[in-house]
């Protein structure tokens, strides 16, 4: 269960990757710039704190100038307790001519202390007084927590505009995990196999090689493989990226079936993930094709057939009977699973076909060819072609 959560967290960062770096470069951007700000304010407070406490040592030492002269501690006291609960000074010390210190206030205190020599008329000078200013530590913690405060306004702004973005075009503010990628989309290691019956699945993907009959007749087992060797690699990417389970190869007719899972939990929801996965084999099967012709090979056409009726025996039979590079669906199917809400396609292009239901007994059987999907996730399924394409 913990590996299919992380499976899904897993596909839904791959699909936000995109929002992910803008993200990441923000943040190292507001970095850059915060900490060099940053040191510059520390610069600059730090001289403001030193002409602030040169000022306020001259004007201690003209206060203090009379008392030292005169000896009078009581008085000279006061003067440093007053000037050392000031904010800025940490610690006050007022000494005589000779260095003795005559009063003080504050504790210890660390760095470089600034000191004023107090001057009396024709006396000279008579005394020192010398000021430590109070850490500025807290202010520093301030300036921080506001700068984090900023970026993290900064970031938020920015998931909102995309998330407006995608509200204003129509497409899902967070992608489910089967509309994301997976890392490697043409890896050869095969997909994790759900263990059978464990769950049983609530629609399948019925996917048949046009002229299928004559491609094996002209080549032999061997060549046949091979020639479907990239396509059912491509099968793998889809059938892992859609969470199904492969119940057989391209080269028997592939079939996956599409089973409730956290995300899917109806069978109209597992009929649609199905059609997204036959619409991206196709589109992807397509654009390889046309790689295959430029470069010499025999190209393959496919079609497909989505279905919630997952025993029906002549469901194979009624996929060759469609049309070439659509995904079709039984008519009957369309509304009950609200695919004709998320689909395009045109009535009058529906196929009538013969299935056998028992025995010898045939009914007619009316199959609807999908054009394409509904824009916000057509969008989706052309973005997944680019990527996989692009691997």
């Amino acid at each position: 269960m913990k590996s299919v959560i992380w499976a899904r967290w897993r596909a839904r960062l791959n699909h936000e990757r995109p929002l992910l770096r803008e993200l990441a470069v923000l943040l190292l951007a507001c970095l850059v710039v915060g900490i060099y700000f940053l040191e510059h304010l520390d610069a600059r407070l730090a001289q403001s704190r030193v002409q602030h406490l040169e000022a306020l040592a001259r004007q201690t030492a003209h206060a203090a100038g009379d008392y030292i002269v005169a000896g009078n501690l009581v008085s000279l006291n006061v003067i440093a307790r007053q000037t050392g609960s000031l904010a800025p000074v940490a610690r006050v010390q007022l000494e005589d001519a000779g260095g003795r210190v005559l009063a003080s206030h504050g504790d210890d205190a660390l760095g470089t202390p600034v000191s004023q020599p107090v001057r009396l008329g024709d006396q000279g000078i008579v005394g020192n007084v010398t000021l430590w200013s109070a850490s500025q530590q807290a202010t520093r913690q301030q300036v921080e927590a506001g700068f984090v405060l900023i970026v993290l306004c900064l970031l938020g702004l920015r998931v909102i505009a995309t998330l407006v973005y995608r509200r204003l075009n129509g497409e899902p503010l967070w992608a489910a995990p089967e509309a994301s990628l997976p890392a490697s989309p043409t890896s050869d290691e095969p997909e994790q196999e759900k263990v059978e019956g464990e769950v049983p699945p609530l629609a399948v993907l019925h996917i048949t090689v046009v002229n299928l009959v004559h491609w094996q007749a002209r080549y032999t087992e061997e060549r046949w493989r091979s020639m479907l060797a990239p396509y059912d690699a491509l099968l793998r990417t889809v059938t892992g990226l859609y969470g199904a389970r492969r119940v057989s190869e391209l080269a028997d007719g592939a079939v996956l079936s599409f089973a409730a899972d956290a995300d899917t939990t109806l069978p109209r929801e597992a009929a649609f993930h199905g059609v997204c996965a036959g619409m991206l084999f196709l589109r992807v099967a397509r654009r390889l094709g046309e790689q295959r012709k430029a470069a010499g090979e025999p190209a393959l056409e496919f079609k497909a057939l989505v279905t919630t009726d997952v025993a029906g025996l002549g469901n194979s039979a009624c996929c060759d009977a469609g049309l070439p590079g659509r995904v079709h669906v039984p008519e009957q199917e369309l509304a009950a699973l609200e695919l004709d809400t998320r689909s395009l396609y045109r009535t009058e292009q529906a196929l009538t076909v013969h299935r056998d239901e028992q025995g010898d007994e045939q009914a007619l059987f009316r199959l609807q060819p999908l054009e394409q999907l509904a824009q916000r996730y057509q969008k989706l399924i052309n973005d997944q072609a680019a990527r996989i394409h692009a691997h």
